[in-house]
């Protein structure tokens, strides 16, 4: 069901759950498929995993998160401001629907509990 996703996702939650997700929201894909090309452009040389969480502490609901893998000085200068930019860009997709994609970031070699289950 990723079908039209060009990047090679790293898969951290199940494959067949992430698909039965993104078939239950038809919303997702959409979302997947405009966030796709804004976080090549603002992280060219960074990995990308998908990974369903359903208690981020602040959304009860499960939402998809678009993992950005990148090395703690990116992390501590201007990664936020890239995922602003991201997020204004995709903001006409977004912003009449549900998002149910959540962009996050995983530094490199560290472990940051995202109180996923």
């Amino acid at each position: 069901m990723m079908n039209g996703l060009k990047n090679d996702y790293i898969l951290v939650s199940n494959e067949n759950q992430i698909n039965d997700f993104i078939n239950l929201n038809d919303n997702t894909l959409t979302i997947l498929k405009a966030m796709e090309p804004q976080s090549i452009k603002h992280f060219p040389h960074s990995k990308f995993s998908l990974e369903l969480c359903d208690n981020l502490g602040w959304a009860t609901e499960t939402k998809l998160l678009l993992n950005v893998h990148v090395d703690e000085d990116m992390f501590f200068n201007g990664m936020l401001d890239h995922f602003n930019d991201i997020y204004k860009e995709i903001k006409p997709i977004i912003e009449d629907i549900e998002n149910n994609v959540v962009l996050f970031p995983k530094i490199n070699g560290r472990d940051f509990d995202k109180f996923c289950h």
